[in-house]
């Protein structure tokens, strides 16, 4: 599913009313009779009092849309328009003068003198409709307006948002000042950037589209942000296995992996990577821990030995390989810096970074440019902070575009890591995995995902595809697992006993 920025949402509704002919109002309606049938999908006779909310812009317009709409379902409705009602112009006033005709109640809060009328209704309603402030909003929240919204918050009542919860930036996902708490968010065309983002993601709620009925080639002159990754694609991209195949059809990868006291991360890799349908799995490990690999290692992997002092060591590992992966647990020493560049010097297949490995590539992030094969890095926010000298804050303030403008300056695949993962990719595309939950945040989990992304580079699929695959079926079987023993102690390797259920769940045969 795509989504929009601000921007390209407010060009998106010009083009389908200046080039398409289509009304703004016809927008409006399909807006907010889209919106209102969800109302009542959800809340249904549970809706005895509802009390809407509304600006005096086009997002109160489409609140005035939905107060008919239920009003002709029967389902008591009280409108309060923030401000004056005179400031109500274009398609929300012939909507407003819709409802004023209907008798639906119509209370107009104009200053901090009527706000308590609004607090004591709110608070004996069954639910809020918030159309306050719709995506257009860039600027802070302040006085009246930042106390509608408290009372609105503290009403202890559900509140369904329309577009975007009032006060979140489009953009960003982050609350300008404040910003509505919604139950559930009603966003109308496409999915808009802030809403898929964190902090974003969580005042929005559950989050429903709803067409607002423009035809399909008005996002070809407008272009959008970026897509979801849906499990819908991810079946067109995975195919049942011929019948004549064997190992070598399904490619043998190379795992640099493992150092004194972090042999585990070379195992999770090595079993991510085999779950994912790797033919042959090779670790590459130092020859300081062979014999303890040798015990611990996955049975149906392989081990060869290299010296980090001897660059030249790590040739024969990669040889004939059709996908190596650089960095869990490998260590950050000088010699593995050699190691890294004598690799790098060498490959001709898809090299996957991470970890240890992208500590390494701090040092001289430019080296990964041109090198005329392709690269994915993996980091977490920390080790994006390192390879790029932005603070973590600034970072996770605009995970998008910080990975977008890296991945394009440097020709890479870039899989930023954390809440909502962001794929980026060198022609400047992003998508969003939307899989995943709080119980992954632990030891070993990017160990696993290095392994899963390989694997299915070495298979042959494309690094884009290796990627979305990787991060959705890894977040997916988080979920199974969540689903069946909570968020608390949620391991690495139950995530990898996980991947053959998800594949089952996508109905493919591996």
């Amino acid at each position: 599913m795509i989504f929009m920025s601000r921007e390209q949402i407010r060009h998106y509704d010009e083009v389908a009313i200046n080039d398409y002919g289509i009304d703004g109002i016809v927008l409006m309606e399909n807006a907010g009779r889209g919106a209102s049938k969800i109302i009542l999908d959800d809340y249904g006779t549970k809706l005895n009092k509802v009390s809407i909310v509304a600006g005096t812009g086009n997002n109160g317009g489409d609140g005035f849309v939905v107060a008919r709409h239920l009003s002709n379902n029967e389902i008591p409705v009280k409108v309060f328009v923030i401000g004056e009602k005179e400031k109500i112009k274009g398609d929300a006033k012939k909507n407003f003068e819709i409802i004023l005709k209907m008798g639906i109640p119509v209370v107009e809060i104009k200053s901090k003198d009527d706000v308590q009328i609004l607090s004591s209704s709110l608070s004996q309603s069954s639910l809020i409709i918030d159309a306050l402030f719709g995506t257009g909003l860039d600027r802070e929240i302040s006085g009246f307006f930042r106390e509608v919204i408290e009372i609105m918050n503290s009403a202890g009542v559900d509140i369904v948002s329309l577009d975007m919860p009032s006060g979140l930036d489009a953009n960003t996902g982050l609350p300008l000042g404040i910003c509505v708490k919604a139950k559930k968010t009603i966003t109308f065309a496409f999915l808009k950037r802030g809403i898929l983002v964190y902090p974003g993601a969580e005042y929005c709620g559950e989050v429903s589209v709803v067409d607002i009925g423009a035809p399909l080639e008005v996002v070809k002159k407008t272009g959008f942000d970026g897509k979801t990754i849906e499990g819908v694609d991810l079946r067109r991209w995975i195919k049942p296995r011929e019948k004549n195949s064997h190992k070598g059809t399904y490619g043998h990868v190379l795992i640099i992996a493992g150092s004194r006291g972090k042999s585990g991360a070379a195992v999770l890799s090595a079993r991510g990577a085999l779950r994912c349908g790797s033919g042959l799995v090779t670790i590459a490990v130092r020859k300081e821990i062979l014999s303890e690999m040798e015990v611990i290692k996955p049975v149906e992997s392989m081990l060869e030995p290299y010296e980090p002092q001897e660059p030249e060591s790590m040739l024969k590992p990669i040889e004939g390989k059709s996908a190596i992966a650089l960095g869990p647990g490998c260590g950050t020493d000088e010699n593995m810096e050699k190691i890294l560049d004598a690799v790098i010097s060498k490959c001709k297949v898809p090299l996957i970074i991470d970890a240890d490995g992208l500590t390494l590539l701090s040092r001289n992030p430019g080296k990964i440019k041109g090198v005329g094969f392709p690269v994915i890095l993996t980091p977490h926010p920390g080790e994006m902070s390192r390879i790029t000298g932005m603070t973590t804050g600034e970072i996770q303030k605009n995970r998008i575009e910080v990975a977008r403008k890296f991945a394009s300056e440097n020709g890479v695949y870039l899989v930023l890591k954390g809440a909502r993962t962001v794929i980026a990719v060198p022609d400047g595309n992003v998508f969003i995995n939307m899989t995943g939950n709080p119980g992954m945040a632990s030891g070993g989990m990017g160990d696993v995902l290095t392994g899963m992304i390989t694997s299915f580079c070495g298979q042959g699929f494309s690094p884009l595809q290796s990627a979305c695959l990787a991060v959705y079926i890894h977040g997916k079987a988080g979920d199974f697992v969540y689903e069946e023993n909570g968020q608390m102690g949620i391991l690495a390797n139950q995530i990898i006993e996980k991947v053959p259920e998800v594949f089952n769940y996508l109905k493919v045969s591996v």
